[in-house]
């Protein structure tokens, strides 16, 4: 469900090339066109999902509506 979320977070997104997901390592690659998109929109989209994104903390309302498996409460939510 966890790869589900972004990848459907980032379907459609223009400037966006390519996303991987790795679970085990909790981090997300992407691929885009600097001159369509910038770096902070991409960590604001992942935010917006209900994840962290380096500096940008994760949307608490985004991450309550998260299936129990993708929730992880080791990530500081301040």
């Amino acid at each position: 469900m966890c790869e589900k979320n972004i990848l459907k977070a980032f379907d459609r997104i223009d400037g966006i090339t390519e996303v991987k997901v790795d679970l085990e390592k909790k981090n997300v690659t992407v691929n885009y066109n600097e001159a369509v998109i910038t770096v902070l929109k991409i960590k604001s989209i992942i935010s917006k999902t209900g994840y962290d994104a380096d500096d940008i903390k994760r949307d608490p309302s985004a991450y309550d509506k998260l299936d129990e498996c993708c929730k992880d409460d080791s990530q500081s939510q301040g």
